[in-house]
């Protein structure tokens, strides 16, 4: 019986490529992900490492060749019906989930009914499950981190992707990030495939690293063949550091061959050189820094014989901690880079300094071990000079410090009240313009009298009363009317809005123009326009009638007969048509906020386009919701222009009788109380309804 390895959870990438115009990301690429490994996509920004994994994914259809999760090909299937999740640069958590639902999202696209056992085991595997019901920005970087994790683990997909998900986070906890995603990676056994720009994170995680520079990979191996054998420049210089000597072949001898370079020899062994070599043909030879040891001229005899040897001066020193950077100047490299350990540092190892001769003949510079004299240590201090560049210098003994003088007190500064007096302003205008004549009309309410004999306040509630009891159909009218045109405006506006945010494209600016240009005339033309649009005999009545909708309108009450003049069918579209901006604005703005990568984690976490909408976008877009309604129904239900151009006396809404009671009938008290009932009727309508919505906040 033969065993044969299990394949189910390799990605095979053959002949993959990407193209944006004329413009080629990735190039025609051929690439094996063995199941259960680590694998890392090393390389620059723009060299399509991105743009490789999102194709893996299905977040890009690539241009050309196919992709392969195991023996399934999937490059033409969306993401939500891949066996493959993502851990994005930015995490892509569901603002408006708690951390349990963000992590139980996956299952439940894929039906599974109980999910809290798997949810907890997972939270408890990143160390996670006390802060199960907080939301996402109650929680640091690195647990957002471990969450994305999470929530793609618990799919137990073939394959993780995870692009550049440690790039957010400071120094300390990327590197414990990076511990904590191998430990998790060899506890579940699950495919990795791991994109960074960062050479210690993809040389700490990976098994196998694949280094990409312009649309290619140059280079794949494990981390320590990448970092010990380069086959090319790129490679030798992006992991880490490489000194490239240009050097000439002198000689071979045995297994070893001599070089020339820099009025000098070197001797490398011939096992070393991946390339074929002739006496007399040109080599580049690397050296990493911290393959070098740094001895001062002095101490050259010490050096053991047989070693490479290069002379020079020191031009600079950087202390970094753990080590100290040198940079000499060298016949066979202008900056040759040394990494010397703080160990008993000598102090006679630094830069020339101006003013100051030069350490003479110069320090030897020799593989191997450097020995360390006893007793020197510099005490060498980091500073910076005006240039930018680290420093090494010695530093004498500081003078002592003179007695401070006594702290003076900082004078108040006047650029504190400069905010409030910008407030000023508003604060002005909101008293001269809404509080003063809110005053003045509740005091109008409470008022007695007539026109020729006077008002006067005898704070005489009943006005109220009388005022509610005779007009209660025009208010029941006002808040029909108001609701039914609001609704129309969110049924209209949101698709449009949508379009606008996601789809429109170069069109964008053309759309939102047309959108806002009923502001551009007066409300009452654009009502007039609509009493010539909805003429009896007129298009628009005659289109009505052959599809039968007048028969259910009047069915319905709506409108009379033939007729749609001088019905609420009328009132409602002229509502509905000068109101319908102030619904998208808000939809548009809550709209374009939402960031593109939270529907395509959706996708990568088995919704489909429907799911994605119900249960991200239009969520998040509540805020935009909610302001549009309110901005819509708030002026429709107050308005006279409407009822009174587009319908009839049987179609007045409460609006029409103030404006009667202040105009021609000259009841100032009756008309202030209809004002302040229907204002306190909005306000209790308004508050319940953002309450039930769920965004307070928004009051």
């Amino acid at each position: 019986m033969t065993n044969k390895t299990d394949t189910t959870g390799d990605v095979r990438l053959s002949g993959i490529s990407k193209t944006y115009g004329s413009f080629t990301a990735v190039h025609p690429l051929d690439l094996t992900v063995p199941q259960g490994s680590f694998f890392a996509l090393l390389g620059a920004s723009g060299c399509g490492k991105t743009t490789t994994l999102r194709m893996i994914a299905g977040l890009e259809e690539p241009s050309s060749g196919t992709v392969f999760l195991g023996d399934q090909e999937v490059t033409h299937l969306p993401p939500y019906k891949r066996p493959v999740n993502t851990v994005f640069q930015s995490y892509a958590l569901f603002p408006h989930l708690d951390i349990f639902e963000n992590v139980a999202f996956g299952l439940r696209r894929r039906g599974i009914k109980s999910v809290k056992k798997q949810v907890g085991e997972m939270l408890d595997l990143v160390q996670l499950g006390e802060q199960a019901r907080k939301k996402p920005h109650q929680l640091s970087g690195g647990q957002q981190q471990r969450v994305a994790v999470a929530r793609a683990l618990i799919n137990h997909p073939k394959v993780l992707l995870l692009d550049e998900p440690l790039g957010a986070l400071d120094l300390k906890l990327r590197r414990q990030m990076q511990l904590e995603l191998k430990r998790i990676q060899t506890e579940v056994g699950i495919t990795f495939v791991h994109v960074t720009h960062d050479q210690e994170e993809a040389m700490t995680m990976a098994d196998t690293v694949a280094v990409m520079n312009a649309g290619r990979v140059e280079q794949l191996g494990s981390p320590t063949d990448l970092y010990e054998n380069p086959n090319t420049t790129f490679v030798a210089n992006f992991l880490g550091t490489s000194n490239l000597i240009e050097a000439e072949v002198d000689s071979k001898s045995g297994d070893e061959i001599v070089l020339r370079a820099g009025g000098g020899k070197l001797v490398l062994p011939e096992t070393r050189c991946s390339a074929p070599t002739q006496t007399g043909g040109k080599v580049l030879v690397g050296v990493r820094p911290e393959k070098i040891s740094l001895t001062h001229a002095d101490d050259a005899g010490e050096i053991p014989v047989g070693r490479n040897r290069i002379t020079g001066k020191i031009a600079n020193s950087s202390f970094i901690g753990v080590s100290t950077q040198y940079v000499v100047d060298s016949p066979v490299c202008p900056e040759f880079e040394v990494y010397a350990q703080n160990i008993d540092r000598d102090a006679r190892l630094v830069p020339r300094r101006r003013g100051r001769p030069a350490l003479e003949p110069g320090p030897h510079l020799r593989p191997g071990r450097r020995p360390v004299p006893a007793g020197r240590d510099s005490g060498l201090r980091g500073h910076r000079r005006s240039g930018g560049r680290l420093m090494s210098t010695l530093t004498e003994a500081p003078p002592p410090l003179a007695p401070a003088a006594p702290a003076k007190k900082p004078p108040r500064r006047r650029g504190r009240l400069v905010p409030y007096w910008l407030l000023l302003p508003g604060v002005l205008w909101l008293l001269v313009f809404f509080a003063l004549p809110m005053v003045y009309q509740a005091s109008t309410s409470v008022q007695t009298g007539s026109l020729e004999e006077g008002y006067k306040v005898t704070w005489h509630f009943a006005t109220y009363w009388d005022a509610l009891s005779e007009y209660w159909p025009q208010f029941l009218r006002s808040i029909a009317y108001a609701a039914a045109a609001t609704v129309l405006c969110l049924l209209l506006g949101y698709p449009l809005a949508y379009l606008i945010a996601f789809r429109a494209g170069r069109w964008r600016n053309l759309i939102m123009i047309l959108v806002i240009a009923p502001f551009f005339t007066s409300f009452l033309i654009r009502t007039l326009a609509w009493k010539t649009i909805l003429a009896d005999g007129g298009p628009v009545v005659g289109a009505l009638n052959t599809l039968h909708v007048l028969d259910v309108t009047s069915w319905l009450g709506w409108t009379s007969g033939d007729r749609v003049l001088a019905t609420p069918l009328a009132v409602v579209c002229g509502l509905t048509y000068n109101f319908l901006p102030f619904m998208i604005l808000p939809l548009y703005s809550s709209l374009e906020r939402i960031d593109g990568r939270l529907h395509e984690a959706a996708g990568d976490l088995y919704a489909k386009p429907f799911t994605t909408f119900r249960r991200v976008t239009f969520p998040l877009s509540m805020p935009g919701v909610v302001s549009g309604t309110l901005l819509t129904f708030i002026p429709a239900a107050g308005d006279y222009v409407n009822a009174d151009l587009l319908g009839s006396t049987d179609t007045r809404m409460v609006g029409n009788v103030i404006q009667s009671q202040f105009l021609r009938i000259l009841d100032y008290p009756t008309a202030a109380a209809l004002s302040f009932i229907l204002m306190a009727g909005i306000l209790a309508m308004v508050t319940v309804y953002i309450r039930k919505s769920g965004t307070e906040d928004l009051v």
